[in-house]
């Protein structure tokens, strides 16, 4: 799939507008919804507005929003089966996005969690160990997305092997690497 490097959000209009080189998503000639639900978790109201409009669009997936690291953990526990992936920031107020990727393991195992965040001295070796999938840099283009992509098609490979039975990778817990 080829991506627009750049997108905008029209703050006035909710509208996004992309740069030359986008390609949709293909859906289903009975125009059905994508199949997979992403968890998007952040305190900004403008990141998340921005990726519920873009990645359905961009990704293909249906995303559902929270401002709060502790409301997206009660909705994953009551309904873990209801999320293919989550992508959440680090610093957030209460509960961390490092805390909520171990709480959410804790719950699902084979989840792909993406840490998407500005601070550098967080590296991709320290997300890894702590159970994330991913590590995409704040500010991010759209090529970042690639790794959305990437990752949605291995949660329905790791699933099919859970439900096979077959021994499923789990990345390491995190021993204090993020001290807020």
């Amino acid at each position: 799939m080829k991506i627009a490097q750049t997108a905008e959000l029209e703050p006035e209009s909710n509208i996004i507008e992309f740069s030359a080189g986008y390609e949709p998503v293909d859906f289903n000639a009975e125009g059905e919804p994508p199949r997979q639900k992403w968890m998007m978790v952040d305190d900004d109201e403008t990141i998340l507005r921005l990726m519920s409009e873009l990645l359905p669009v961009v990704c293909g997936a249906e995303v559902v929003t929270f401002s709060s690291a502790e409301m997206a953990a009660q909705a994953f526990a009551a309904q873990p089966d209801e999320f293919n992936m989550v992508i959440t920031d680090l610093d957030m107020p209460g509960m961390n996005g490092v805390d909520l990727c171990q709480r959410l393991l804790g719950v699902a195992p084979e989840l792909k969690i993406v840490l998407v965040t500005g601070h550098q001295e967080f590296t991709e070796t320290e997300a890894l160990h702590c159970g994330f999938s991913a590590l995409v840099r704040k500010p991010f283009s759209l090529a970042d997305l690639d790794v959305f992509i990437e990752l949605s098609t291995a949660v329905e490979d790791s699933r099919n092997l859970a439900r096979s039975g077959e021994s499923v990778h789990v990345n390491q817990p995190c021993y204090d690497y993020f001290l807020c």
